[in-house]
């Protein structure tokens, strides 16, 4: 399943949703979205805004680093309803911008991450030791994911008031939303902020069977649910 065929189903879930995304690139994904505003944030798009195929009355484009746009931008009073992160590939980023983005959504509101399932160790390595090694051991790789699958043992330990879901037909994403309460953390996988910070490729790959993919049927189910959990 591509990106924007699952965030469509999310986005069909919620009457006239607005849409934030983070990290839009070349618009792959942020193109295809179906929302009554949709919002894009990049410090360096690979297409210009302004032209004519992308200028729209849905859509509002910021040219500028994440933080600087929950800095300077955002309008906390017109929340969000579906938020997709797919910005810089680092724990620390995407960490930051999923709390910044929580602030600027509604109850409701779903939050997508991208990239949380690497393949090997290539994928998951920091950017400069993945362009060394990358050549040599890997080339044929889908790409550089970085550490972001840490952001699961964050939020499993951390924000017992998220719910974590990983969709079976688009195991690279993890969808998340607010709790009315707060889940049980007595079965966390970690229980220190420093033992996150420090998880490796293999602790991903000890870990996969807490994380196990769900089909994304049973996700909407248990998103429409959610104010009875």
């Amino acid at each position: 399943m591509q990106r924007h065929e699952l965030l469509n189903i999310l986005l069909e879930q919620i009457n006239t949703p607005r849409y934030l995304e983070i990290g839009v690139h070349k618009g792959e994904t942020f193109h295809f979205i179906k929302a009554v505003e949709r919002v894009a944030v990049d410090p360096d798009f690979k297409f210009d805004p302004n032209s004519p195929e992308f200028a729209h009355p849905s859509a509002r484009y910021f040219s500028c680093f994440s933080d600087v746009y929950f800095e300077r931008h955002v309008d906390v009073e017109r929340p969000f309803d579906v938020v997709f992160i797919d910005g810089l590939h680092t724990f620390e980023q995407t960490f930051r911008d999923f709390t910044n983005a929580l602030r600027c959504t509604a109850d409701h509101a779903i939050i997508l991450l991208d990239d949380i399932a690497p393949s090997d160790f290539v994928e998951a390595a920091p950017m400069e030791l993945y362009h060394k090694i990358q050549p040599i051991y890997a080339p044929h790789t889908t790409g550089w994911m970085g550490d972001v699958f840490k952001i699961l043992f964050m939020l499993e330990t951390f924000f017992p008031f998220v719910e974590l879901r990983i969709p079976a037909e688009a195991p690279n994403q993890l969808v998340t939303w607010k709790r009315c309460r707060a889940r049980s953390v007595q079965s966390a996988m970690k229980t220190s902020i420093m033992d996150v910070a420090g998880l490796q490729f293999a602790d991903l790959i000890l870990g996969r069977p807490h994380f196990t993919p769900v089909p994304l049927a049973q996700i909407i189910d248990e998103y429409h649910n959610r104010k009875s959990i």
